[in-house]
C-alpha cells in the first residue's frame, strides 16, 4: 500500500491529475499544461517506431500505445537515474542505432541540457526514416535546473529557425501554458525550492498550505484571462517533419 502511495505521488510530479496535481505537485503549473500538449501531439501522429531521446523514467511511453518504443539517455546528468528505464545509455551524441531506424523521434524537456545540440540534430536525422517526425519539447521561462548542464532557452520563432536549418519542415509550433500559468509555476516552484528540508516529501508538507492556493487561483486566472498566442509561457512544443536527405 505504502510503494502504492509513493508511487502515485511520484506520479503526480511528470504526468499529474488534475485533482491531485493541484494538491501535491509544485511545478503543476507548467507541468500539467506541457502534459495537455504532449498527449495532443501524440495522438495526431501515426507512426510505429520511437526513440525517446532523454527517456528517464519514460514517464510518457504510455501515450505510445502499440508502438515500438526505446529509450536512451546519458548515464551522467543533473538527475538520478535510480528510477530511471533506460534501453540504451550513449555519450548525448552518437545515438546507438542504424540509419532509418525510427519512424520518429521523441524528446521532451531535454533539448536545453544538450551541450553540442547541432551536432545532436545531425544524428537524429540519420536514425530518422525519410519524412520521418520529430516531436520536441523544451521550456522558455523556467529556471536554471539540473545544473550545471543547463545550457539554453528559444524563443519560438528562435526554435523554428534553427530546426529550419536542420531540414525539419515545421508542422506545429505551440505556446505551452501563458503568462498567469508562467508567473504562478514560478512562484510556486520559488516557495518549492526554498524550503530549507532535503527530504522532498517534507518540503512537500510544508509548500501545500500556500501551493494549493497557488495552484488553484493562477489556474482559474489562466481559464477566464489567459491569451491564446501568450508572449510570455512555460514550454514549446514543436511537431516536424524531417525532409528527405540528399
Amino acid at each position: 500500500m505504502f510503494r502504492r502511495v509513493i508511487s502515485y505521488l511520484s506520479k503526480q510530479f511528470t504526468v499529474p491529475d488534475i485533482a491531485a496535481g493541484m494538491v501535491v505537485n509544485p511545478f503543476y503549473l507548467n507541468r500539467r499544461p506541457l502534459y495537455d500538449k504532449i498527449q495532443e501531439m501524440v495522438a495526431s501522429t501515426d507512426t510505429e517506431s520511437v526513440l525517446d531521446i532523454g527517456c528517464g523514467r519514460k514517464p510518457y511511453e504510455h501515450l505510445f500505445k502499440g508502438k515500438t518504443y526505446v529509450g536512451i539517455d546519458v548515464e551522467h546528468s543533473g538527475h538520478n537515474h535510480a528510477s530511471s528505464n533506460v534501453d540504451k545509455y550513449y555519450d548525448g551524441l552518437n545515438i546507438p542505432y542504424s540509419d532509418n531506424s525510427f519512424d520518429m523521434v521523441f524528446s521532451t524537456q531535454v533539448f536545453e541540457h544538450v551541450e553540442e545540440l547541432d551536432e545532436l540534430m545531425l544524428e537524429v536525422r540519420r536514425v530518422l526514416k525519410p519524412g520521418g517526425l520529430l516531436l520536441v519539447t523544451m521550456p522558455f521561462v523556467w529556471p536554471e535546473h539540473e545544473m550545471p548542464f543547463d545550457y539554453r532557452r528559444y524563443t519560438s520563432v528562435g526554435i523554428v529557425n534553427w530546426l529550419g536549418r536542420h531540414q525539419v519542415t515545421i508542422l506545429t509550433c505551440d505556446k505551452v501554458g501563458d503568462g498567469f500559468t508562467c508567473f504562478g509555476a514560478l512562484i510556486s516552484n520559488e516557495i518549492f525550492v526554498s524550503i530549507p528540508f532535503k527530504n522532498k516529501y517534507l518540503k512537500l508538507a510544508f509548500w501545500m498550505p500556500l501551493g494549493v492556493v497557488i495552484n488553484i487561483a493562477f489556474s482559474i486566472l489562466s481559464l477566464f484571462f489567459g491569451s491564446n498566442n501568450p508572449a510570455l509561457y512555460t514550454d514549446i512544443a514543436i511537431t516536424g517533419a524531417v525532409e528527405a536527405k540528399p
